[in-house]
C-alpha cells in the first residue's frame, strides 16, 4: 500500500487566484497504451483530459477534498486537505515512458509536478482513496523535509514494530524502528539533525512492518539535490576574514569554518552556530595571505575563495628619514601586527638597536631618538625591517641614509705643561663626552727619576662644550701626552690628539740673589720676613741650629719660581748641597727633583723635608750654613710664573 501524502506538506500549490473551482470531469483509466496506472480494486481513479482543464483552471475530484490546478501546459499543482491522494500521473504522448508519476519523479523547485522534457500534458490521472479493503494499515501525514522525516500509520496489529528508512542525495541512508500502540497506531518521526544528517537533502523515505512488508514505498521529498545545504560566504583582507552562514542555517547543526592561506598553516577551525550569529572574524594571523575558507558539515563541505584586495599581505616602507639624532620610518603593515626594526651602526662600540612597534589599521610608524636608547654619536649605516616581533629570517626591506653620515663630534684642544683646554662641536644634550688626558715622563735630558701615571678628566656637554683639565698637581718631569674623547666607554679614535713637545723643564739656570749668615754688611739671612731678591722676594722659615747659633737647615717661600738653591756649608770653596727643581717651585714643601752634595754625589733619596748645609767632604760631619744662593731659569723673568711652576 503506498501514499504520497498531502500537498500542503509536500509543497504543492493551490490553483490560481480567482480561478473557478468545479468538479473534475473524470474518465476511466483508459487502454493500456494510454493509462499511467494499472487497475487496482483498492483505489479510485479520476482521469482528466487536458481539454476540460485548461491553464489557470482548477477542478475538484468528485467526492474528495482533492483539487487539481493546471499551472501551465506541462505542470500542475494540487491540494489534499484530507490525505486522500495516493498518486498523480501526467500523460504526454504515448507509451509507458510518457507518464510522469509524482511517486516516481517528485516535484520541481516550485512544488509542482511537470512532464518530462516540458512536453504538453494530454491528460491527468489522480489515484486516491487507496486501501486494502480489509481494514489493514493506512499511512497518512507524510512529512519529509531538511530536518524531519515523519509518517502516521493506523490499522497495525497491536504493538507491531515498523521501520522508517530515509535516503539522501549526499548522505548515507538512516533507519529507525518504532512500535505501534495497543490500538495499532504509530507515528514514526526522525529528527534528522539529531542523527548526524545535518544539511543532508532527503530524497525519499520507506516504511516497512515487522514482516518486511512495505507500507510506504519511495515517498518522494521533491527536494532538489543540495537543497538543504547552507548558504555560506567568506570575504576579507590581509588582516581580517569574515566567514558566515547566510541562509538555510539549522539550529543545532553548526558549521565548521577553517581559513587556509597561500603559504602559512591553516588556522584552527571555528564552529559557526546561533550563539555567534553564524559568523566569525578570523583576525589572529599576521603576514599570511588568505586563500580560502572551507565550510564543513554532515552533508559535506563547501570551499569559498578569498581574494584580499590588499595582497600581498606584508610590510613595506613608504617613508624614511635617517639622521644622527633620530630615525623615522613609516609604511604599510597588516592590521595590528608587529613590525621589528633593527638599526646598524658603523662603530664597533655601537651595538645594533632593535625595537618592535605594532601596526594600526594596516599602517605602522616608528621614531627612534638615538640619545634615548644609548646610541649617542653612533652613525647609522642601515635600517632593516622585519615582519613579526623579532628580527628572524630575512628583512622585508632595508633602508639606507639618503647621504653619508658622520655623527661623531669634533674636538679642539690646547696643551700646556699644567693644563689642557678642551672643547667640542656637535655635542648632543644628554650625551656628555669625557675628555681624558694621559701623561708621560719627559725630563728633557735632566738626570732625575719621576713616576708619571693617572688619568685626568673633564666633561663636555651641549650646554658646556668647553673645559680645562687641571694638571697643576703633576710632578716635575711629567707632562700631558695625549687627550682621548669618549662617550659611554666608546672612544672617538679619530679625535685622539697628542701634545707634542712642550718644553716644560728649564735647561739653564742663573744666580738671582745670595744671602749670608752672620754678615750685616751684605744680604743677611733673616727668618720669617720677606727679603728682596732682584725684583722678587724670598722668606726663610723653620730654622734648625747646631751648637746654639749655627744654622744648619731651613725652609723657604718665594714670590717667583725658584729652580735651584745652593746651600754653602764648610769643607772648601765650593762645598755645599745643590737642590734642583727643573720645573720651578714657589716653596720648599715640594721635594726637589735632584739633590747633589759637595762631592757631586746624588743624594736625592736623603731628602727629609728641609734644605741643609752639606756634610764635610772629608770627615762627613754636618757643617753650618755659610750662604744661600737662589737661581732662576734663564728663560723666565721673576714676575712670570712658569707654565707648570
Amino acid at each position: 500500500m503506498k501514499s504520497v501524502g498531502a500537498v500542503g506538506v509536500l509543497g504543492g500549490y493551490a490553483g490560481a487566484a480567482g480561478a473557478t473551482v468545479q468538479e473534475c470531469s473524470c474518465e476511466g483509466l483508459g487502454g493500456e497504451s494510454s493509462r499511467c496506472f494499472e487497475p487496482d480494486e483498492d483505489c479510485e481513479f479520476c482521469k482528466i483530459d487536458d481539454s476540460v482543464l485548461g491553464v489557470g483552471q482548477t477542478c475538484t475530484v468528485p467526492g474528495t477534498s482533492i483539487t487539481v490546478t493546471r499551472e501551465s501546459e506541462d505542470c500542475i499543482s494540487w491540494t489534499d486537505s484530507n490525505d486522500e491522494l495516493d498518486d498523480i500521473a501526467l500523460k504526454a504522448g504515448s507509451g509507458a515512458e510518457s507518464c510522469t508519476r509524482l511517486s516516481e519523479f517528485g516535484t520541481d523547485s516550485n512544488g509542482q509536478l511537470c512532464t518530462q522534457d516540458g512536453k504538453d500534458i494530454s491528460h491527468i490521472t489522480v489515484r486516491y482513496n487507496c486501501g486494502d479493503g480489509n481494514g489493514g494499515p493506512t499511512p497518512s501525514g507524510e512529512v519529509l523535509t531538511c530536518t524531519t522525516a515523519e509518517i502516521d500509520v493506523t490499522g497495525l496489529p497491536a504493538n507491531e514494530d515498523v521501520t522508517l528508512t530515509v535516503s539522501f542525495y549526499d548522505c548515507d541512508d538512516y533507519s529507525e524502528s518504532f512500535t505501534a500502540d495497543s490500538d495499532g497506531n504509530v507515528t514514526a518521526s526522525i529528527d534528522l539533525t539529531a542523527v548526524g544528517r545535518c544539511y543532508c537533502t532527503p530524497t525519499e523515505m520507506t516504511l516497512t512492518d515487522s514482516g518486511g512488508n512495505v507500507l510506504v514505498d519511495s515517498f518522494q521529498s521533491g527536494l532538489a539535490e543540495g537543497f538543504c545545504e547552507p548558504t555560506v560566504e567568506a570575504t576579507g583582507d590581509c588582516s581580517t576574514v569574515t566567514a558566515s552562514v547566510t541562509d538555510k542555517m539549522i539550529e543545532g547543526c553548526p558549521v565548521n569554518a577553517t581559513l587556509y592561506f597561500d603559504e602559512c598553516s591553516p588556522t584552527d577551525s571555528v564552529e559557526l552556530n546561533a550563539s555567534n550569529g553564524w559568523t566569525h572574524d578570523f583576525t589572529d594571523y599576521c603576514y599570511c595571505t588568505p586563500d580560502r575558507v572551507v565550510f564543513e558539515y554532515d552533508a559535506g563541505s563547501q570551499t569559498v575563495d578569498v581574494d584580499p584586495t590588499d595582497e600581498p599581505c606584508e610590510v613595506s616602507v613608504t617613508d624614511s628619514s635617517i639622521e644622527c639624532s633620530n630615525i623615522s620610518l613609516s609604511g604599510d603593515g597588516v592590521g595590528s601586527c608587529p613590525v621589528t626594526i633593527v638599526t646598524t651602526f658603523d662603530q664597533d662600540g655601537c651595538a645594533d638597536y632593535e625595537t618592535t612597534v605594532n601596526a594600526s589599521g594596516g599602517k605602522w610608524s616608528a621614531s627612534i631618538d638615538l640619545s634615548d636608547v644609548g646610541r649617542c654619536y653612533c652613525t647609522p649605516t642601515k635600517v632593516d625591517v622585519y615582519e613579526g616581533d623579532s628580527a628572524s629570517g630575512e628583512p622585508v626591506d632595508t633602508v639606507y641614509p639618503s647621504s653619508e653620515l658622520d655623527c661623531e663630534p669634533t674636538f679642539e684642544e690646547t696643551f700646556y705643561c699644567d693644563a689642557v683646554d678642551v672643547s667640542g662641536t656637535g655635542l648632543v644634550e644628554g650625551c656628555d663626552v669625557t675628555a681624558t688626558v694621559y701623561t708621560k715622563k719627559d725630563t728633557e735630558g735632566h738626570d732625575f727619576d719621576v713616576t708619571c701615571d693617572g688619568e685626568y678628566t673633564a666633561t663636555l656637554s651641549a650646554s658646556s662644550p668647553s673645559a680645562t683639565v687641571d694638571l697643576s698637581g703633576l710632578p716635575c718631569g711629567c707632562e700631558p701626552d695625549y687627550v682621548e674623547y669618549s662617550y659611554d666607554g666608546v672612544v672617538f679614535d679619530d679625535e685622539t690628539e697628542s701634545a707634542g713637545p712642550l718644553n716644560c723643564i728649564c735647561d739653564d739656570f742663573t744666580d738671582v740673589c745670595k744671602f749670608e749668615w752672620y754678615d750685616d754688611d751684605r744680604n743677611e739671612i733673616l727668618f720669617d720676613t720677606w727679603l728682596d731678591c732682584h725684583g722678587g722676594q724670598v722668606k726663610f722659615t723653620n730654622p734648625t741650629y747646631k751648637d746654639g747659633d749655627e744654622l744648619v737647615c731651613f725652609d723657604f717661600e718665594s714670590t717667583f719660581p725658584v729652580f735651584e738653591v745652593f746651600v754653602k756649608g764648610g769643607g772648601g770653596k765650593d762645598a755645599g748641597n745643590t737642590y734642583t727643581w727643573p720645573c720651578g717651585t714657589m716653596d720648599s714643601s715640594t721635594a726637589p727633583s735632584k739633590i747633589t752634595d759637595a762631592n757631586g754625589n746624588d743624594i736625592t733619596d736623603e731628602w727629609d723635608g728641609q734644605l741643609c748645609a752639606n756634610e764635610h767632604p772629608k770627615n762627613g760631619r754636618q757643617t753650618a750654613v755659610s750662604h744661600v744662593t737662589f737661581r732662576v731659569c734663564v728663560d723666565e723673568t721673576l714676575d712670570n710664573k712658569p707654565s707648570n711652576g
